[in-house]
C-alpha cells in the first residue's frame, strides 16, 4: 500500500462519517522521522509504500461537517505491519 492509497481510504472514511478533515495542509499523517524534511506525509500524490518506512502516525484532525470544533486523534503504526492482501488496513476496519 502506498501513502497516497492511505490518504485514499482515510477520506472515504471521513467523508463517509459526515466529519471533514481539518489538517492545515490536508494530510491525515505521516512517517516517524528525525528530520522533519525526511518525513513522508499520507498526502495524495505520495507513491512512498507504507513499508518503505518503519513507523508512521495516522492522526486524522476532523470536525462534524460545519461543526464549532475538532478532535485530533493521532495512532502509530509499524509500516510492515499493515499490508494484507486486499490492501486493507486491519487495524482501522
Amino acid at each position: 500500500m502506498k501513502f497516497h492509497e492511505l490518504f485514499d481510504w482515510a477520506n472515504r472514511h471521513i467523508t463517509a462519517c459526515e466529519i471533514e478533515n481539518l489538517d492545515f495542509l490536508g494530510n491525515v499523517g505521516h512517517s516517524i522521522a528525525t528530520r522533519r524534511e525526511d518525513r513522508q506525509y499520507i498526502e495524495a500524490g505520495n507513491t512512498c509504500a507504507l513499508q518503505d518506512v518503519p513507523f508512521f502516525t495516522l492522526e486524522p484532525h476532523v470536525r462534524q461537517a460545519g461543526g464549532r470544533w475538532g478532535f485530533k486523534g493521532e495512532a502509530t503504526i509499524a509500516g510492515d505491519l499493515v499490508l494484507t492482501q486486499d490492501h486493507r488496513v486491519p487495524a482501522l476496519q
